[in-house]
């Protein structure tokens, strides 16, 4: 059986409010329970392609962050959220570049009060025209964006940040 590594530290967790960020902040919730480290932080945010009620999602996902966090015993920014912009910038070649501002965003968050760690929940889905390279240019994405913002640590915020992708490669059975 598979079973994805998960941090025993706070994270801060970036969720839409789908499976594999309530499984993420599930494992966060028993990870804290185990060591009594500080809560995690869910943050909302939306990273995915577009959507024709993507609107309507956005709409939802704070509330449903809001239950998530309560109901698990972790911290919730909905304040910080973070999502595409109005203009249709979600499909295509701009999709990365959305992610890559999400996730810039979000470890810039976690590092100026003190997380070390984000996750990242995405999935590629098992029928992804081509799954192994958008595999690992998420992986890739995650971790060099992680050393960028590292870059501007200093003493008053956590010395480094990393960005995991627990779920990136799981299919639905593994989920």
């Amino acid at each position: 059986m598979i079973v994805p590594r998960f941090t025993q530290e706070r994270c801060l967790i970036l969720t839409d409010a789908d499976v594999e960020s309530l499984l993420a902040s599930a494992m966060a919730a028993e990870q804290q329970s185990l060591t009594a480290a500080d809560p995690s932080v869910l943050l909302p945010a939306w990273w995915d392609a577009a959507d024709d009620d993507l609107d309507l999602l956005i709409s939802a996902i704070d509330p449903a962050v809001l239950n998530q966090a309560r109901m698990l015993g972790l911290n919730a920014q909905p304040q910080h959220a973070l999502y595409p912009p109005d203009e249709d910038t979600r499909s295509g070649p701009q999709l990365g570049q959305l992610q890559s501002r999400i996730l810039t965003e979000a470890a810039y968050l976690a590092l100026s009060v003190g997380i070390k760690k984000v996750v990242w929940p995405i999935r590629i889905p098992t029928d992804h025209p081509d799954r192994i390279q958008a595999i690992g240019d998420t992986i890739d994405r995650a971790m060099l964006i992680a050393r960028l913002v590292t870059l501007d640590a200093t003493t008053d915020t956590a010395p480094e940040v990393s960005i995991d992708t627990p779920f990136v490669d799981l299919n639905d059975d593994q989920i």
